[in-house]
């Protein structure tokens, strides 16, 4: 399917993988902040990387629920996501960023479409660094948790008007293809190279944002990978 920017109104953004790359830090921090159970860390690690794009403190949660099988409180809750936070800090300060993305923003806006980052990171966070990074400037808004990325996008498609057939989801983690299926926006998947498309055989993958634009006019441009 061709997807021209006639009918093309607006474009969705995960932020981690997609605009900063910066998914190994945050499983780096999963690690770090587990070091204590190294008898669970395959499991915790493998839990995070498959919801990835879900919101950290969910994945506390589901931690402490399915693997560790303990208890888990507010104050533990308001502690983990402070030692996360604090882990995470200066690396994505400094973390390059998707190879290709930059360009890709600044091309893209000369078609007058509005850009939005559909995250799962707190939004006190991820507003705070894409403001370190200069890049609130390409975004019409920017949304991260606690709301899921569904809600977010249905949200934005009311306020806006928009018919989710003229929009588009960029993302790496099934939840970002999950939320862009859920509302029937059009989905573009980003995976980092060597590593295996986690979408369905036959979602178009980009390995870098180098080619985005051209991706966005044709489908065909991009050959599906695995």
């Amino acid at each position: 399917m061709t997807v021209s920017y006639r009918r093309l109104s607006a474009l969705f953004f995960d932020f981690d993988g997609v605009i900063l790359e910066s998914a190994d830090i945050k499983t780096a921090a999963f690690e770090a902040l587990f070091a204590s159970v190294p008898e669970h860390l395959p499991q915790i690690v493998s839990l995070h990387r498959r919801l990835g794009g879900v919101s950290r403190y969910e994945k506390f949660s589901m931690i402490h629920r399915d693997i560790l099988r303990v208890p888990f409180s507010d104050a533990e809750r308001i502690m983990l996501g402070e030692r996360f936070s604090a882990l995470i800090a200066d690396a994505l300060r400094f973390c390059p960023m998707v190879p290709g993305v930059l360009m890709a923003l600044e091309t893209l806006q000369r078609y007058k479409i509005p850009f939005f980052v559909v995250s799962g990171t707190p939004q006190e966070e991820l507003e705070e660094l894409c403001a370190q990074r200069d890049l609130t400037r390409f975004f019409v808004e920017i949304h991260g948790s606690p709301r899921t990325k569904i809600e977010i996008l249905s949200d934005i498609l009311a306020r806006f008007g928009l018919r989710a057939t003229e929009t588009a989801m960029i993302g790496d983690a099934m939840t970002d293809y999950e939320a862009a299926r859920a509302v029937g926006a059009r989905f573009i998947g980003r995976r980092k190279c060597p590593e295996i498309s986690p979408f369905p055989l036959g979602t178009m993958v980009l390995d870098d944002f180098f080619e985005l634009e051209n991706a966005l006019f044709d489908e065909e441009h991009c050959i599906p990978k695995r």
